[in-house]
């Protein structure tokens, strides 16, 4: 069966504005800062580099004794799977490979979602300790990492 969308979350007054941090490329804190959110909507190489730079320094920086919740919204249509991509995103998942905690990635629907679900299934190899879970929506995807807090 599959999984029923959550009703639409409201709004919470503990989330911060997205920082822009390139044109492509913003980070917001959510939740009061337990979760760390990045929203790509651009493929150049200038952008992926800022968005592995920023990952790396938000899972580096994340103190050690909370559990690290991360979201990464690549729903964009702008975006693909780029051999470049994958090279940057193989890199950040071996960065820390102790932490603890949860990635959601927030995906587009069609041809792109089988393309993602495909390289997800790959990373789950090369990741351990802390479960990736792709989602078509931010707020199953918010959900799935607040559940990560009671664990």
């Amino acid at each position: 069966m599959p999984d029923q969308p959550p009703p639409t979350m409201t709004p919470d007054p503990t989330d911060s504005p997205p920082e822009l941090i390139d044109p492509g490329l913003t980070r917001q804190w959510l939740r009061g800062r337990r979760i760390i959110a990045y929203t790509l909507t651009s493929v150049a190489h200038e952008t992926i580099d800022a968005w592995a730079r920023a990952a790396a320094s938000g899972v580096n920086e994340w103190p050690r004794d909370q559990v690290y919740l991360s979201m990464h919204d690549v729903s964009s249509e702008n975006l693909s799977l780029t051999p470049y991509i994958r090279s940057r995103v193989l890199e950040l998942v071996r960065n820390r490979p102790e932490a603890t905690g949860r990635t959601a990635v927030v995906i587009d629907t069609g041809v792109a979602e089988m393309v993602m679900r495909l390289f997800a299934n790959q990373l789950l190899h090369v990741i351990r300790g802390r479960p990736l879970r792709l989602f078509t929506s931010r707020d199953q995807a918010i959900g799935w990492l607040l559940e990560g807090l009671k664990e």
